[in-house]
């Protein structure tokens, strides 16, 4: 196992640990795949625990995709939104960013494509490069 590109994945409560962990921990993991994370769940706690972290100084230098359903509840769609326009507006410049609503997709229905596409993002700066084939 390659130590310097490992990747924290989770869906809904998983997604929520997830951010969670990269709150508490940034340097263990190289980059975080939160899909539909569970922002709301305690009252929303992650939001504070965010916002210390930011107010914290504390760098941030990981890769991390956040994604939701288009078709969520809307109070829990709401909570993400929330996140994704807190980190966005924080601008903190080790932290290579992604939100992807997926359209069309509730909770269940969006993580299948919210880990490829996570997945994707987080090992972009070591993935070989491909396009067309040149062979004849």
């Amino acid at each position: 196992m390659d130590a310097s590109s490992r990747v924290l994945a989770g869906a809904s409560l998983g997604g929520l640990f997830t951010l969670y962990a990269m709150y508490s921990k940034p340097d263990l993991f190289q980059a975080y795949i939160a899909a539909t994370p569970a922002v709301v769940v305690g009252n929303g706690w992650l939001l504070g625990y965010e916002d210390a972290f930011a107010k914290s100084g504390k760098p941030l230098a990981v890769r991390l995709h956040v994604s939701g359903g288009g078709n969520e509840s809307p109070a829990f769609l709401d909570g993400i939104l929330r996140l994704n326009q807190r980190i966005a507006s924080r601008r903190n410049p080790g932290l290579a960013y992604e939100f992807r609503m997926i359209d069309g997709e509730r909770h269940a229905g969006m993580q299948l494509e919210a880990y490829t596409r996570g997945l994707r993002f987080a090992l972009a700066p070591i993935a070989p490069e491909t396009g067309p084939s040149t062979r004849p």
